[in-house]
């Protein structure tokens, strides 16, 4: 299932990948009050809007600053959301304690098909049974894909090679 338009509709930065990831979130996620695990969920993108639908989120991060962000902004809403530091890779939330786990992010960044596969096993580990699972990854053709999406050149531009 693809979750974005493609790899340069991401970073137009007119948030066309977050809206459309958005759509698919409202389609396929469990009726509210699900609880709703973000793994690797930044500064609360989706945890926010989640939290503002009525979704019971819980996000974590690795990174410090993240999870600063996010803490500040859940604080900041009259919808909090629960905020932690933590790695995909091993989570510390229980086995089979979230309706949907949010995986948006951490595939994008784990080098190693180990390490995704661990990620992708955490997060089954903590997802209720037929809970639903989201994640986003990046396929390791992107950049030969991005490079011929890209247009040519206008005629009568030489490109010296």
């Amino acid at each position: 299932m693809r979750l974005g338009k493609s790899a340069t509709d991401s970073r137009r930065g007119d948030g066309s990948s977050l809206r459309g990831r958005r759509g698919l979130l409202r389609r396929h996620l469990p009726p509210v009050p699900a609880r709703v695990l973000d793994v690797g969920g930044g500064p609360g993108a989706y945890a926010r809007w989640l939290a503002d639908l009525g979704y019971d989120v819980y996000l974590v991060d690795p990174v410090p600053l993240h999870v600063e962000q996010a803490t500040a902004a859940a604080s900041a809403r009259s919808q909090p959301f629960t905020v932690a530091q933590g790695d995909a890779r091993a989570l510390a939330e229980e086995a089979r304690s979230f309706d949907a786990v949010l995986l948006l992010g951490p595939l994008y960044h784990l080098i190693h098909s180990e390490e995704r596969l661990a990620a992708l096993a955490e997060a089954r580990r903590v997802l209720v049974d037929r809970g639903v699972m989201v994640a986003a990854a990046i396929s390791r053709f992107a950049s030969t894909v991005d490079g011929l999406a890209r247009p040519s050149p206008s005629p009568g531009v030489r490109i010296d090679r």
